[in-house]
């Protein structure tokens, strides 16, 4: 090869080096998060079977941390199911206290349920049990045990239709205390609400028009938004209460609360109206209390990334994933969401979000 050669060659490489030192101006990378759960820094013997390398994966990598039961059941604590040392070991310890064939009758959820160092709190009891269940079904499932939720379905007390409050017939009616809504809620109405929800508001008016001038108009849109037998529960209350909208004071628990109680005054007027004895009534579910729970099902629960049974109910503000897989999506309700009672969610607007991570 002749000089020259070798000079374009070492040329060529000065010119492609100095290309390359250019591009290191860009941007730097970023880091994914570090969702590895598994059981780094794990040194003990590895898993002798099948079965003990299910449990390693499905039960024992998430509940050895110390967040869970691995601050006592891994350090001294009897039973050690979660020790660090000895993966096998953890296993013999944790078998007589689970039901592979039968998850939810298992010792462990049981103890957690009855309120056992819930990890989410102890109000959270439930929810914690309902993860430690699923852990179960997952191991079950990994080693080919046959393990399908049963339906079981808890039936409602048979209720009896009683009497039950209507609206009178007219905004001036008089209740049995001689307040009406035109001297009780719609005072409060038209005083805060009118520059919206009002026929003639400007420059653009908002319906429902429970704030018109006439108490007879505003009372047929206000109906829908209070709640005579739970003033509390009623959409006027909540809207202030929950959602911060459109306060009149600079303390909007302050507002719900002065609506809350004219709504109440108004409601304490109203009599029942007792049922027709020669009726023939129904005795008809209502969705929203009297649900019937169907617990589990035999659904196709392997590889789950994610489940919500939506159990965790008023007042909790999360719906709990319960998959057993950390880490766990748990959703945060906001806006206008309330529970069901046979397990559900009913939107009004609102939402249920996890966090992206």
């Amino acid at each position: 090869m002749s000089l020259i050669r070798l000079l374009g060659i070492s040329l060529g490489l000065a010119m492609l080096s100095s290309w390359m030192l250019g591009c290191d101006a860009g941007p730097g990378t970023v880091s994914n998060p570090n969702l590895n759960v598994g059981a780094s820094g794990y040194n003990g013997p590895p898993a002798r079977t099948a079965d003990i390398r299910s449990f390693d994966i499905n039960f024992w990598t998430f509940l050895k941390e110390d967040n869970r039961c691995g601050r006592c059941h891994a350090v001294g604590q009897s039973p050690a199911f979660v020790d660090r040392a000895d993966v096998n070991y953890a296993y013999s310890q944790a078998v007589p206290y689970v039901d592979l064939q039968n998850p939810a009758t298992s010792a462990i959820v049981a103890k957690v349920a009855g309120g056992h160092q819930c990890w989410l709190g102890s109000v959270n009891a439930a929810t914690c049990a309902d993860n430690i269940e699923q852990m179960i079904i997952n191991w079950a499932t990994d080693s080919n045990v046959t393990s399908a939720r049963l339906i079981q379905l808890t039936a409602p007390a048979i209720k009896e239709p009683g009497e039950a409050k209507s609206f009178p017939a007219t905004a001036t009616t008089p209740g049995s205390n001689g307040s009406s809504f035109a001297d009780t809620v719609h005072p409060i109405l038209t005083a805060n609400c009118s520059a919206c929800h009002r026929e003639t508001a400007t420059p653009l008016p908002i319906a429902p028009f429970f704030a018109n001038a006439d108490s007879n108009s505003a009372y047929e849109s206000a109906k829908a938004k209070m709640n005579i037998d739970t003033p509390a529960n009623s959409r006027f209350v909540v809207r202030l209460l929950q959602e911060s909208h459109n306060c009149w004071t600079a303390s909007c628990s302050n507002d719900a609360a002065s609506m809350q109680a004219a709504i109440t005054q108004f409601a304490d007027g109203i009599l029942p109206t007792p049922v027709d004895p020669n009726l023939r009534t129904s005795k008809a579910l209502n969705m929203t209390d009297d649900g019937i729970i169907a617990a589990g099902g035999s659904r196709h629960e392997s590889n789950l990334v994610a489940i919500w049974e939506f159990k965790s109910g008023d007042p909790s503000q999360f719906a709990f994933d319960t998959s057993g897989i950390d880490p766990a999506v748990d959703l945060r309700l906001t806006g206008s969401v309330t529970w069901l009672g046979g397990y559900g969610l009913n939107f009004s607007g609102g939402r249920a979000q996890a966090d992206t991570t």
